[in-house]
């Protein structure tokens, strides 16, 4: 955006160069070329010759800027459809929810708690989320060791040829490529049968397991999550590079947990910035909690919120977006991290809808209180919305 807009400011500047030319040969001449379109060329043949006054540079110039301008503004405008188009269908995913389960969403006192529909300003922001992976660097493989004198090897016979099998073949490094290439993509539903779990994916979405995900993660040299259970993608977001983010789906089987929170976004944000460091439940950025994107807001059995977050050793914040799904026996997460700053509408929205369409075990409707089958957590719902240990 920003070269298309000096691409634009040097067309103005040529453009008035080529006028005060054309002017000080004739104020005439000026005027109509300033003001007819197409009239510059008459000037262009009339003191083609001319030193003092000759624009035939200007305005080539001018023909091939204001070509490469026009293509480029298509493209912006193409780019901004496609965005617009991403956003509605968000907020067609979200409308499908209906207000029944809004008008089934109490607070703990009774009262109804809907949660925020802020996916209308969020047209253009869709391919700004991103969570930057570091290149694939491909590893040298180990030197060989030195060679041994053939005089210090007892004589043996010469060895039989063996044919290859699965045990003698080298093993083939595990690359992103491959990786990527070997994941498995599920669309529509992606099930855990044995953890009773259930994800509804929205149109245009996809999943990767737990196993091929941590297979990327390795080549990306990046730590593996233990509790993580799927990604969730947008089909046109790649695995890798500067645009590229993805929702993690972790299962925290620690409990039930209580879900009787304050409902006062300041307190929980107090709370929050006042709870010191260390492992935390979700998955996030780290470093210090700048403040709250997104206030956290309840539905049901669902939280969602987005946290702005300095992380260590870090000049720029990041967006940290964060929702819940409540369980009998644990706590369905969905979280993007490391998202850019201003993405938080869709951001916020993705992570929202995949919590709402959820399903856990088997169904089964969130207890007010702990159920026999399943102890309580050493946590509540507002312990994992400030990260609080």
């Amino acid at each position: 955006m920003i070269a298309y807009l000096v691409l634009r400011i040097a067309l103005l500047i040529v453009m008035i160069l080529a006028i005060r030319r054309i002017w000080g040969a004739s104020a005439l001449h000026g005027l109509l070329s300033l003001f007819v379109p197409g009239y510059i060329f008459v000037p262009v043949v009339k003191y083609w010759n001319d030193p003092d006054h000759d624009v035939r540079w200007h305005v080539l110039f001018l023909l091939v800027g204001g070509l490469v301008a026009f293509w480029w503004g298509l493209r912006l405008v193409h780019e901004y459809q496609a965005d617009v188009t991403r956003a509605q269908e968000f907020q067609q995913q979200l409308a499908e929810q209906g207000d029944d389960e809004d008008g089934a969403a109490d607070d703990a006192d009774g009262t109804a708690a809907p949660l925020a529909d802020d996916t209308k300003d969020a047209a253009a922001t869709l391919a700004t989320v991103r969570q930057t992976h570091p290149l694939l660097v491909a590893t040298k493989s180990a030197s060989p060791t030195a060679p041994v004198s053939t005089a210090q090897l007892p004589s043996r016979p010469a060895p039989q040829a063996v044919a290859p099998t699965a045990d003698t073949k080298p093993e083939v490094p595990l690359t992103f490529a491959r990786a990527q290439a070997q994941a498995t993509v599920f669309r529509g539903q992606y099930e855990r049968p044995s953890m009773g779990l259930t994800l509804s994916l929205p149109d245009h979405f996809r999943a990767l397991s737990s196993v091929d995900a941590r297979r990327i993660e390795t080549t990306l040299h990046q730590p593996t999550d233990d509790r993580e259970i799927a990604w969730v993608l947008h089909e046109e977001v790649p695995l890798s590079g500067a645009s590229s983010w993805h929702m993690r789906v972790r299962w925290i089987d620690d409990g039930w947990v209580d879900a009787s929170v304050p409902r006062d976004a300041e307190h929980l944000l107090r709370t929050a910035q006042q709870a010191a460091k260390g492992t935390a439940h979700l998955a996030g950025s780290g470093g210090d909690l700048l403040g709250f994107a997104v206030a956290p807001s309840f539905a049901a059995n669902t939280a969602a919120w987005v946290e702005e977050r300095l992380p260590d050793g870090a000049s720029v914040s990041v967006l940290d977006c964060h929702a819940l799904r409540l369980g009998r026996k644990g706590v369905l997460e969905f979280s993007v991290v490391g998202a850019p700053a201003g993405s938080q509408a869709l951001c916020h929205a993705s992570v929202r809808l995949l919590a709402r369409r959820a399903r856990i075990d088997n169904g089964a409707e969130y207890p007010q209180h702990a159920p026999s089958e399943a102890a309580a957590a050493p946590y509540t719902l507002e312990d994992l919305v400030t990260q609080r240990r």
